[in-house]
């Protein structure tokens, strides 16, 4: 079975993040030569931006900060590297991928498929958290970054879609956002980290409860879209209502799987429809579960599905499958354990 790592940490948030860059070291080398390339900044420009990265973060969490500065220490490289690594998103804008998430309340299941740069499926993991504060968590990401897509014992869980927007895109970076809202113990408290992260980003985030429904948070830069959700299933890919612009150059594709995702969502109603919702490739062209395939955009580089996630919300627990083949079994990760 092609399992993806399971790194389990504990302790203060500077140790949290200490032990994440000593056990991924290798893996966030590759990662950063990967976004170095993708960055395309000279080394002057790449410090400015991490010095401007980590007073906003600090702003916003110092536990994260503490975090992510204890990251580098682990992984022996200058903390502005990890600080820029956090923010790929925000400094990456315009660049898409082709993720399709579903929230379905009443079943209390979310998930996933995480579609991006196929160079790396060898190095995602699930980093699974015990804080001092009793806070557990898991959350599957690419190594030396902080958070992704997730749940914690609480119920609650994340899923994350990018979306284009004109900027600007200097707020908190949104994987800090996403691994903060794992630190929450109610849907009440994300709403309020939510606001709390202000704007100044380009992507979607879908927040679902295990009790109390969930919600939707588009930014577009300085703009936020918000949709409340209480009992139906909701489904979201890579654009925003009617607007074009925010599906940039994949518009049609992004149209087509959400096109899809509103025949299947109204049958989910267990986890395992869940599976099999995120298992689709009905749509030859368009499929919610996309093998890999050449970017037009960037030659050289193929993008698909690097990982499925799906969350049981009222155990806790998370369920990954590495790379595009939906048939591949998935792995069991639960938040509830100490193992």
């Amino acid at each position: 079975m092609n399992e993806v790592p399971v790194i389990d940490l504990r302790g203060t948030p500077r140790e949290i993040g200490r032990s994440h860059g000593e056990a991924l070291r290798d893996r966030i080398a590759s990662a950063l030569g990967i976004y170095s390339i993708a960055l395309a900044r000279s080394e002057a420009e790449l410090r400015e931006a991490g010095a401007s990265i980590a007073a906003r973060i600090r702003s916003f969490s110092p536990d994260l900060a503490e975090e992510i500065e204890g990251i580098a220490e682990g992984a022996r490289v200058e903390p502005h590297r990890i600080h820029v690594l956090n923010a790929r998103s925000e400094l990456m804008a315009g660049a898409s991928d082709g993720c399709t998430a579903l929230f379905a309340p009443r079943a209390g299941v979310l998930g996933q498929n995480w579609d991006w740069l196929a160079l790396l499926e060898p190095l995602v993991v699930v980093v699974r958290i015990e804080r001092r504060d009793g806070v557990r968590l898991a959350t599957l990401t690419e190594p030396g970054m902080v958070g992704k897509i997730g749940c914690n014992a609480a119920g609650i869980g994340v899923c994350l879609n990018f979306v284009y927007a004109p900027g600007p895109l200097d707020g908190v970076p949104v994987h800090v956002v996403l691994r903060d809202l794992l630190h929450q113990s109610d849907l009440s408290a994300a709403r309020k980290r939510v606001d709390a992260a202000g704007t100044g980003r380009a992507a979607n985030v879908l927040v679902g409860s295990a009790s109390d429904g969930g919600f939707d948070v588009t930014w577009l830069g300085n703009r936020r879209v918000w949709t409340s959700i209480s009992d139906a299933p909701f489904s979201h890919t890579n654009h925003v209502g009617d607007d074009r612009s925010t599906g940039g150059p994949f518009w049609e594709n992004s149209l087509a799987r959400l096109a899809r995702a509103h025949e299947l969502e109204r049958g989910v109603e267990s986890f395992d429809d869940l599976i099999g919702f995120l298992a689709d490739r009905a749509d030859a062209e368009h499929p919610i579960c996309r093998a890999y395939a050449p970017l037009d955009l960037v030659p050289g580089v193929e993008v698909g599905t690097v990982a499925t996630v799906a969350m049981e919300l009222g155990e806790g627990r998370l369920h990954v499958r590495r790379g595009p083949d939906p048939a591949a079994p998935l792995q069991r990760i639960e938040t509830r354990t100490t193992g």
